[in-house]
């Protein structure tokens, strides 16, 4: 009888990212609410319904 996981893990996660214009790195949440700008002013993270819209590089995926 194979074993059930009671507790699902959680489909976000902290992402760390890196602005394309100037290299910044920022950590930011992968269902963010909130537009996040870098600090040149180039936006990063755009808020959607459930996952954020990241226009930046992930650079890893933090736990």
């Amino acid at each position: 009888m194979a074993k059930k996981n009671i507790i699902p893990n959680p489909k976000t996660k902290f992402l760390l990212i890196k602005c394309i214009k100037c290299g910044n790195e920022r950590k930011v949440f992968s269902a963010s609410t909130t537009e996040i700008k870098c600090d040149c002013g180039q936006i990063l993270v755009y808020p959607s319904a459930s996952k954020a819209f990241i226009e930046a590089k992930v650079v890893k995926v933090l736990n």
